[in-house]
């Protein structure tokens, strides 16, 4: 389902809709990284991968309020219940905050005041599981990769 449509998350619900947990790109990835059996993917159930202390907020809240449990939190999403009987509503992301905020905040302030400098690097020449074990162990999404510039004498 996240190839065909395109998504990198998907809300886990029980039954009437009530929201358990999340799976992400990011969870599958570690999760077979750290997988030490032979299973196929169509052999692991969802609850081995699934995160299960969902952080949710309700329809009604205000869009900073949820930009601010994102960043409080360090998650990129946040599920929306429906206030009176928490079944699911919806999700926002980091692309929907990414649009209101693009919309709503023209020219206020500049990517130098906000932006990350701290990142993790990796050579060119490192293999994807190097790069996987770094993201793993620091948490961090995106990893620059590093080029070196030869000069031809």
């Amino acid at each position: 389902m996240m190839s065909r449509y395109r998504i990198k998350k998907i809300v886990v619900t029980q039954i009437e809709k009530h929201p358990l947990g999340i799976v992400t790109l990011k969870d599958i990835i570690k999760f077979l990284i750290a997988d030490k059996t032979d299973r196929d993917l169509d052999e692991i159930p969802i609850s081995e991968v699934m995160t299960r202390n969902l952080i949710t907020a309700y329809k009604n809240s205000t869009v900073t309020e949820c930009a601010k449990t994102v960043a409080t939190n360090n998650i990129s999403s946040l599920v929306i219940e429906e206030d009176d009987n928490n079944n699911l509503a919806g999700i926002i992301t980091a692309t929907d905050f990414a649009n209101f905020f693009s919309e709503n905040c023209i020219g206020f302030v500049f990517v130098k005041d906000y932006m990350s400098q701290s990142l993790f690097a990796i050579s060119l020449k490192e293999k994807v599981s190097t790069a996987a074990q770094i993201m793993s162990e620091k948490k961090c999404l995106d990893l620059l990769l590093l080029t070196q510039i030869i000069k031809k004498s």
